[in-house]
Order: C-alpha cells, then sequence, then structure tokens
C-alpha cells in the first residue's frame, strides 16, 4: 500500500469522522429545539385555556419565553459558526496532506536516484580495484611461475649431468 493512499485513507477517514460528528451535533440540536418546541406549544395551549384566570402565569411564562429565546438563538448561532470553522479546517487539512503527499514523492524519486547513483559507483570502485589490484597480483604470479619454472629445469639440468 502506497503512502499516498495510506494518506487517502487517513484523509477520508478524518473527513469522516467530521461528518459523523457534525451530524450527531445537528442531531442533537434537532431533538433539542423539537423538545424545546413541544414545551412550548403545550405552554401555549395551557396558557390560552387559563389566561383568564391565571394572568400572573402567563405573565411568567413569557418571561420565561423571552429569557430563553436569546440563548437558543444564541446556541444555534455557535452551532452555524462551529460547522463553518470545522469546514475550513478540513479544506485546509486536505491541501496540506495533499502537498505531504507531493513532497513525499519528490523525496522518494530523489532517493531513489541517490541509491542508483550509489550503486553504479560502487560498481565503478569494484572494476578499479579489480584492475589495479587484481591485474598486478596476475602478472606477478606470471614471474614467479616462469622464475620457478627456469630454476626447476636448471636445477635438473645439472642433476643429468
Amino acid at each position: 500500500m502506497s503512502t499516498l493512499e495510506t494518506l487517502m485513507i487517513v484523509f477520508v477517514a478524518v473527513t469522516a469522522a467530521a461528518i459523523v460528528i457534525q451530524m450527531i451535533v445537528l442531531i442533537a440540536v434537532y431533538f433539542a429545539i423539537r423538545k424545546s418546541s413541544a414545551r412550548i406549544e403545550a405552554l401555549t395551549q395551557f396558557v390560552q385555556q387559563v389566561q383568564v384566570r391565571l394572568v400572573p402565569t402567563v405573565e411568567l411564562a413569557q418571561s420565561l419565553l423571552q429569557e430563553y429565546r436569546p440563548k437558543l438563538d444564541l446556541v444555534v448561532t455557535n452551532l452555524a459558526e462551529t460547522s463553518t470553522l470545522i469546514r475550513k479546517d478540513v479544506e485546509r487539512l486536505d491541501g496540506n496532506i495533499a502537498a505531504a503527499s507531493d513532497r513525499i514523492h519528490a523525496l522518494t524519486v530523489r532517493m531513489d536516484a541517490l541509491v542508483a547513483r550509489t550503486l553504479d559507483r560502487v560498481e565503478e570502485a569494484t572494476e578499479m580495484v579489480g584492475q589495479s589490484v587484481v591485474s598486478p597480483v596476475r602478472q606477478a604470479a606470471a614471474v614467479i611461475h616462469g622464475v620457478t619454472t627456469g630454476v626447476t629445469a636448471f636445477f635438473n639440468r645439472q642433476s643429468n649431468k
């Protein structure tokens, strides 16, 4: 598995995790708003039924609605901003992963070329050692063999006389 595939898998996993987290947050907000909406509707019906007799209770309910409405608006606004920030961060991360992948590819190409040049130089050095060491050794061995043969022939001649 190549590094690019690994980085792509990591990017897809991070993106999927961000989307799942965003989905969970949005579902939680949906249920919270739905629950609050149901409470508000029940409260409105109750107020309509007892409006004439329980004016102080109605005023209390209105004050509660006025108190919680800005907080819910703030929560929704914060979630929208958070969602936007997460999207920007994921886009930035995608760019960083792509740049890193390009750098890794370039470094891999450079390392391949470096290893190839090194192997070529090792082969050249081996050939040079073979020519500069082995060739003189062979020549010396040939000279020693010739001298040995000459000495042997000389002594064999003298013992035959």
